[in-house]
């Protein structure tokens, strides 16, 4: 992620996006939603948006080379209700609480 201004006074960030592990919704041992770095030669990979599209954000952690966002209980419940595409051979179901 990188903060800038162009020369009107305007603020921007560019941000590398996360992408899904493909069959896992939740890992199974942390319980969490595991991510990776979206590749790094694709220009897909990329945004440059203005700096007040930031809306919210979460922690990212990393452990033993994944990275695992630490949402509120709101965003998690909303990530496993709506992540039925991701499926595989690892994917938890979701199941209300």
């Amino acid at each position: 992620m990188c903060f800038f201004k162009d020369s009107n006074g305007d603020h921007y960030v560019a941000v590398r996006w996360l992408q899904e592990v493909p069959g896992v919704i939740i890992d199974p041992t942390t319980r969490l939603a595991p991510l990776t770095m979206s590749p790094p030669a694709s220009t897909d990979s990329y945004s440059v948006l203005p700096s007040n599209a930031i809306q919210n954000g979460a922690v990212v952690l990393s452990a033993e080379g994944k990275l695992y966002p630490l949402m509120s209980p709101r965003e998690d419940q909303m990530y496993r209700m709506s992540n039925y595409t991701n499926k595989g051979p690892n994917c938890l179901t979701y199941t209300r609480r």
